[in-house]
């Protein structure tokens, strides 16, 4: 090696190799101090690079827990004092650029501000010493004490203009309270934002700021406090161990309040929910007492847990008003991320500058994968919410597992760097170091308008929850915990001593917080702060419109501006469908679903499209979006169908169910009320989000009063493409029905479709909508409907029936719907057999039981049957059978399976016309 190779050691080799890549694929890519060096070296470099590539090996981080530092005493101390001495002399100045010195200054310097966290002093129990990394010794071995002690000419750090001094700064600003990970962002601008902030324009927790922040630390650990006492055996998921996020809330909240944001957005799990409900957003304290005292309406819905509820009430901070909205949230804990950024989102679309925050687990942050689905949604149009305040409330431990059992990633916020987002790990118990943390996340979110995460590692005082037991599995950890003294008294103590507040003020504001508990533990709460019944499910009314105008406004849907170059393929599809509506009078099942959306978008409301590939369709039939074949360009005719219109908002997500879903279910909670759609790219898709599906879809209501009107459509149909193709699991979301909570259909009209979405954008009671939406039937010959149907004289069919004559002379009456009812029909036609009279029941929940019975009754002595596609074990027949109990109703279909369909194409078209046979032979089915 030559001797250029002195100044750096393994650790450095990569980031070296990397500046010299740079090097030579632009030269001004590179801070000038390289550009020389790399000049000096000439044609040596190439030849210096390979042997570096050869001979040094890149040293790694120590593993979690803290190995034994080599600099020996006091852990991970990188002090000067400690280090050896070298006969390496420095190097001589170069009249091209930094001697040797100064570029060891400017390696010490970027290894501080890319490792240096790793040495950062985060854990207030004082467990886990900190892991300490090779980078940051590196220089002790080539450089001694005169060499330190040297002046530079050309790097300087703050004052420090030895490398000596510029070590003793990074040790103070890197390795303290917080650890600051930056250096993996992408972008230049944002790095130097960063510098700029830490070493440059250092943060201080002013003196009158002090008794605010005193102030709301007494409040969270008092409440806690006081409510261990009223109610020792009940759970609350106490913020004991990072009170912390109390003033830390406050403060976000009253700075965006002063930034004239109107809204703020909050996702949090249990642990401090009802201490930020009651410290920070103004829930009753007299209301929350009295759910812990076992109070409740009994004439109101389901209700929820206490460390469950939401709340939204308008603050007043310092002059400056916020609307700020908690979100409710079940026990899936990082389920609630998903919502609450659609939730923002939509909020944004009127209040730009309203705020996210999310605080999340530790635990759960990394080990459930919505938070990675989500945070790709971060910057992505249609989905970017200017950039969201996370807070992780790190207790070190899970409910019982260690961090070392929950993860292989060294941070628990490690999933944030997938995006490049900043992350500060601050120790919970330094509160001058939280709060500047605080500003900084705040600051940094408001400048690039992206996510940052502020990692707040702390601890839990009793366990997972106040009945647990922690010291079973964590012996040395809660011996510690009980050691730990008050928050309020280590931070009193702390401001005295530098003068800014003193111990009479605060034995003032703890007695002035203590008289109000229990002056409100005292007081009776008129209003038990759950909502009313559920109202019933609204039946559609008045959604047809004027034919006149539908007329006018379908040839629009097919329209492209002059000029446009329009596949050929999908020139022909939008001819043909203009075609069968102007020459044959009908409308297919895409034809129908814009014309829906059309007719909205001219009436004002506008309409939200999401999904994998739901702007094409998957099964290239909607073309809501077209793309120039020349120049790329999209186009939506659906946003040029009149002069004033409302927008029609078509995404393609990322390939995510649970994230996606639950985003859009959170755009449809806020008002005005728009039409908000998901579509799985297959039904069966939406097990990934199921979460979504039972937490919030269809117990929200009954559960939290949160009511949507978010529409699934879920392609089903079983026609030979195997288990994962077939269903989307009717029957789970007909198990799932109950007290009027949503609406599931299966349609075969294209018209009822078009009826459906327009009830669903203009009903004020707002409900869920399940469609199991065709594939095959897109483009069946029998899947039409008529264009009258679409006037403002018809409306919606929950059932398809026979005429009266048909239904007297049958000897059998079919029930079905979807796909198994075009299927029959069809094959009724072929075998021209009239002695079968087939009914669609196109909606099944709620199910139309009068209209079905009265059909029955016109049948008089048919043998009453259910027919399905799906397995006996799945679909609507259990459904149907428990509602349908006072009549011999019989099954036809498939029998009892394990899997959802069959994979082969010839088992499937057997299955097939077994049911065809059953349906259509002459004898009475048998049971």
């Amino acid at each position: 090696m030559s001797e250029h190779s002195a100044f750096w050691d393994s650790e450095s080799t990569l980031y070296i190799l990397d500046m010299y890549e740079r090097y030579l694929a632009d030269a001004s890519s590179v801070p000038q101090s390289w550009q020389a060096f790399f000049a000096e070296m000439g044609a040596s470099a190439s030849k210096e690079m390979r042997a570096l590539q050869q001979e040094l090996a890149l040293a790694k981080p120590q593993p979690r827990g803290g190995l034994p530092n080599p600099l020996a005493s006091g852990g991970a101390s990188t002090k000067i004092s400690g280090a050896e001495k070298s006969t390496t002399k420095p190097r001589a100045n170069n009249e091209k650029g930094l001697s040797t010195l100064e570029l060891w200054a400017t390696n010490i310097i970027d290894n501080y501000r890319r490792y240096g966290h790793f040495a950062a002093a985060l854990d207030p129990l004082g467990l886990n010493e900190p892991a300490g990394h090779a980078a940051l010794q590196e220089w002790r071995k080539s450089l001694n004490e005169d060499d330190l002690q040297q002046p530079l000419k050309k790097i300087k750090l703050g004052r420090q203009n030895t490398i000596a001094g510029i070590v003793d700064q990074l040790e103070r600003m890197y390795c303290g309270s917080i650890g600051y990970e930056y250096m993996h962002v992408d972008d230049p601008a944002e790095v130097a934002w960063w510098e700029r902030r830490i070493e440059q324009a250092p943060f201080s927790l002013a003196p009158d700021r002090v008794e605010i922040v005193l102030q709301h630390l007494i409040k969270a650990e008092q409440f806690e406090a006081f409510l261990a006492k009223k109610f020792p055996a009940a759970k609350r998921f106490g913020l004991e161990g990072c009170e912390a996020l109390i003033p830390v809330m406050f403060n976000l909240l009253a700075r965006a309040a002063r930034d004239e944001a109107e809204h703020a957005v909050i996702g949090m799990a249990h642990r401090g929910r009802l201490n930020v409900l009651c410290n920070v957003l103004g829930f009753p304290f007299e209301a929350l007492f009295q759910q812990f005292k076992g109070e409740y309406n009994p004439h109101t819905a389901n209700g929820d847990v206490k460390y469950h509820l939401g709340f939204e009430n308008r603050l007043d901070l310092k002059g400056h008003a916020l609307r700020a909205h908690l979100m409710h949230n079940p026990s899936h804990l990082e389920a609630v991320y998903p919502v609450m950024a659609g939730y923002l989102y939509k909020l944004q679309q009127q209040s730009p500058k309203a705020l996210g925050v999310c605080v999340h687990g530790d635990a759960s942050v990394i080990g459930q994968g919505v938070v990675a689905e989500t945070q790709q949604l971060s910057q992505l149009e249609g989905y970017a919410t200017q950039g969201i305040v996370h807070l992780v409330l790190n207790n070190q431990v899970g409910f019982t597992a260690s961090a070392q059992e929950g993860r292989t990633a060294h941070y628990c916020t490690d999933v944030a760097k997938a995006i490049g987002a900043p992350v500060l790990h601050v120790n919970a118990r330094d509160i001058s170091k939280v709060m500047e943390a605080t500003w900084l996340a705040y600051e940094y979110r408001k400048v690039f308008g992206k996510d940052v995460y502020i990692d707040l590692v702390g601890y839990r005082k009793n366990g997972h929850n106040e009945s647990d037991e922690p010291a079973f599995t964590q012996p040395n950890m809660y011996s510690a915990i009980k050691k730990m003294p008050s928050i309020v008294d280590t931070f009193v103590r702390q401001q005295v001593e530098k003068g800014n507040t003193t111990g009479e003020m605060a034995n003032k504001l703890s007695a002035e917080y203590g008289a109000l508990l229990q002056e409100r533990f005292e007081h009776k709460h008129t209003d038990d702060g759950l909502h009313d019944k559920v109202p019933a499910i609204a039946a559609p009314d008045k959604t047809g419109w004027a034919l006149d105008g539908i007329k006018e406004l379908f040839p629009k849907l097919v329209k492209t501006p002059a000029g446009f170059a329009l596949h050929k393929r999908l020139a022909k599809l939008f001819e043909q469908r203009l075609s069968r509506f102007e020459e044959e009078g009908v409308v297919d099942w895409a034809g129908a679903e814009q014309l829906a959306y059309a007719t909205l978008l001219v009436e004002g409301t506008a309409v939200r499209l999401s999904g994998q590939d739901v702007v094409r369709g998957t099964f290239s039939h909607r073309h809501v979006g077209v793309v120039d074949q020349k120049t790329g360009e999209r186009y939506f005719p659906l946003n040029d169908v009149a002069p004033t219109q409302a927008k029609l908002s078509a995404y393609n997500s990322i390939l995510s169910e649970f994230g996606v879903l639950g985003f859009e279910y959170g755009v449809s909670l806020p008002k005005p009320q728009q039409l908000v759609i998901w579509e799985a790219q297959f039904g069966d898709f939406a097990n990934g989000a199921q979460t979504i599906v039972d937490q919030f879809i269809v117990s929200a209501e009954v559960k939290w009063g949160q009511t949507s009107n978010v529409v699934l459509q879920l392609p089903h149909g079983y026609e030979g493409q195997g288990p994962e193709h077939s269903s989307a699991r009717l029957e789970r979301f007909l198990e799932l029905c109950a007290q009027d909570n949503m609406r599931v259909v299966n349609l075969t009209l294209p018209a009822n479709l078009f009826h459906l979405l327009r009830h669903q954008a203009r009903c004020e009671t707002k409900k869920p909508l399940i469609i199991m939406s065709p594939k095959s039937l897109l483009r069946h010959g029998l899947v039409y409907s008529p264009v009258h149907d679409f006037s403002d004289e018809t409306g919606f069919r929950a059932l398809r029936v026979p005429d009266e004559q048909q239904l007297k002379r049958a000897e059998k009456l079919i029930f079905c719907s979807g796909k198994m009812y075009i299927d029959l029909l069809q094959e009724q036609q072929n075998r021209g057999d009239d002695r079968v009279a087939l009914v669609a029941v196109e909606q099944l929940y709620p199910l139309p039981l009068a209209e079905m019975e009265a059909v029955m009754a016109a049948a008089g002595n048919a043998d009453v049957c259910w027919c399905q596609e799906e397995p006996q074990n799945m679909g609507a027949w259990r459904y149907m059978r428990e509602q349908l109990t006072a009549y011999d109703l019989r099954y036809i279909g498939r029998e009892l399976a394990a899997s959802t369909a069959t994979g082969y194409p010839q088992a499937h078209k057997q299955e097939v016309a077994d049911i065809f046979t059953q349906v259509f032979k002459n004898k009475k089915v048998l049971k």
